[in-house]
């Protein structure tokens, strides 16, 4: 809890840091935002506004101009145009642009290295690209970040990166909950660190309409996060409060429409998160940290069956995917017609969000019941990590090159990408604490992204979003398939 608190003062220290310097940029408690839109002006970042006594203590050394090759994905990859992007030809004029480039230079002086991202490929060819690297027995990358769906097709092409001493696994830095999560039996194919920000901001998190809420005369449910108390069943006590016709025939999603929906999401992710963050698991892993089907699938089948009932009712969940309705965009953002929304915690710095007047804030996704100890913040399938080629002929070398540019991302680069996510529509503290809690509660579904569950939630989401309990009876029957799956695994 002590690096909850650590992380949360650092934030808030930022927090109030940017609102002196920026009087257009509202985050305080519930006051409407007078601010015009955009990105605003660059903030001098540095040490002193990164984690107030951390410092990085392994010796630097000097490589004599010695040229870091990256493998990365492209730059403008879905739109966006910073969080995925290693490094820019010139210093770009938006803060977090402005942050990577500063922290690059540093690390090339400091180091004597040139960074060099030497191929840029669309995020489902990286994984491919370095197989056929190492195949071919190139040298050609020093390291690679690879997509969390592709990750284990690699296995057979990147180093266990616990082999590589120089990369400091345990610090905050690297992400320790997945390094925790990913870990099989000593092995650790990748890691999600502070380099590349794209698999940090790919974590799912809830909005909710906060306008509505108060307007309702609903109490806001940050006490019920921190009492441990954020579970399906408060979720549904909210959206009854709400859900109605509001003079429209159904409540099926018309960018005409009037109606109120509870819960509102794009594409299949709401139902898929939601039953990742349930914490009800479908693999688990035994002492030695081998995964295996978890003996008792009761509390997944309870917590299905809990997130049906929630969600069955008309009004009470609805996918905006069409031609004219896209994600959450529209019913939920522009119009505020929708109680919450699912989507990654990259919406707080989409330009929809960053322009939208709705007053919102942001909570973790909720837990099936109390009895479940902590939150869970699923990790994106489509989220990247860094690896190691096999043919790599000095991974201590790489090892502390990336472990001192991880560190520098983390106190010169990463409160920059905070302060994005309390620029416009998140307006108290609140909220932010919640967006701490969200980044300290990530979680990496191994079975997931490894594909040997993939599966067993498509029949769950399926089940959820046609209002089918029949899908029930098939999660106990997926048990021996996918141990197979497993055991195949470790065969190959």
């Amino acid at each position: 809890m002590k690096s909850n608190k650590n992380n949360f003062l650092r934030f808030i220290s930022l927090f109030i840091v940017t609102v002196l310097l920026f009087a257009t940029v509202a985050c305080s408690s519930g006051t409407s935002s007078q601010e015009t839109t955009g990105i605003g002006e660059p903030i001098d970042i540095g040490a002193e506004t990164a984690e107030e006594g951390l410092q990085y203590t392994a010796e630097l050394e000097q490589y004599e101009g010695y040229k870091f090759r990256f493998l990365n994905v492209i730059d403008d990859l879905w739109g966006n145009s910073s969080v995925q992007r290693l490094d820019f030809d010139e210093e770009p004029a938006d803060k977090l642009s402005e942050a990577i480039y500063i922290r690059n230079r540093k690390i090339e002086e400091e180091l004597d290295i040139k960074i060099q991202v030497k191929n840029k490929l669309m995020i489902f060819d990286l994984g491919k690209e370095l197989n056929r690297s190492v195949m071919a027995g190139e040298d050609e990358y020093d390291t690679a970040f690879i997509c969390n769906n592709s990750l284990f097709n690699t296995k057979n092409s990147v180093v266990n990166l616990h082999d590589v001493q120089s990369i400091a696994l345990e610090q905050v830095w690297w992400d320790p909950s997945y390094v925790e999560s990913m870990t099989i039996n000593g092995n650790l194919l990748g890691v999600m660190g502070y380099i590349n920000f794209w698999g940090q901001i790919f974590v799912a998190s809830m909005q909710f309409n906060r306008s509505m809420m108060v307007n309702y005369n609903l109490e806001l449910p940050y006490d019920l996060v921190r009492e441990g108390n954020w579970t399906f069943d408060k979720m549904y006590e909210y959206m009854s409060n709400v859900v109605n016709l509001n003079g429209d025939d159904s409540f099926s999603p018309d960018i005409h429409g009037n109606c109120i929906y509870g819960f509102v999401g794009g594409n299949d992710e709401p139902a898929l998160t939601s039953i990742q963050a349930s914490g009800a698991e479908f693999i688990i892993k035994d002492k030695d940290s081998f995964p295996q089907v978890n003996e008792n699938l009761n509390t997944l089948v309870d917590a299905y069956q809990k997130l049906f009932e929630v969600l069955k009712g008309d009004g009470y969940f609805a996918l905006s995917n069409t031609a004219e309705l896209m994600g959450t965009d529209d019913i939920f953002v522009r119009q505020g017609r929708g109680l919450f929304s699912e989507d990654s915690i990259e919406c707080l710095i989409s330009s929809v969000y960053r322009e939208s007047e709705l007053e919102y804030g942001v909570l973790p996704l909720p837990k099936y019941d109390e009895t479940i100890a902590d939150y869970r913040s699923p990790l994106s399938q489509y989220g990247m990590v860094i690896t190691i080629p096999v043919t790599n002929k000095d991974t201590e070398r790489t090892g502390k090159i990336l472990d001192y540019m991880s560190f520098c991302g983390y106190t010169d680069v990463y409160p920059v990408l905070q302060e994005m996510m309390c620029y416009k529509g998140i307006r108290d503290d609140d909220s932010i604490e919640m967006l701490d809690i969200i980044f300290q509660s990530k979680y990496a579904d191994i079975g997931y992204l490894c594909g040997w569950t993939i599966n067993v939630y498509n029949n769950i989401v399926k089940g959820l979003i046609s209002k089918n309990e029949e899908i029930i009876s098939k999660i106990e029957k997926e048990r021996e398939i996918v141990q197979t799956k497993i055991d195949k695994y470790f065969e190959d």
